[in-house]
């Protein structure tokens, strides 16, 4: 995908606590570090609980900068439909 796109970021939604999770999570962050691509690891869970939706604007606020590199950004949210 690296020599088609040159640049891909990736997002980790895990948990950040240890355990599981946590393992996996620093996993891929040593995985990513190693294919050098851009990376960023949002604890959804900690940053979006009580249902604080709004706080999904600080992941958008960070990947911004790759996101409008990019040219092309697309989205699908709440899709219920079959193609």
């Amino acid at each position: 995908m690296k020599s088609i796109y040159q640049t891909i970021t990736c997002v980790n939604l895990i948990d950040k606590k240890p355990g599981k999770l946590g393992t996996i999570g620093d996993t891929f962050t040593k995985l990513c570090t190693e294919l050098n691509l851009d990376y960023v690891w949002f604890d959804f869970h900690a940053e979006c609980k009580k249902m604080q939706w709004g706080n999904l604007s600080k992941l958008v606020t960070i990947i911004e900068p790759q996101m409008k590199d990019y040219g092309f950004f697309e989205a699908r949210v709440g899709i219920d439909r079959k193609y």
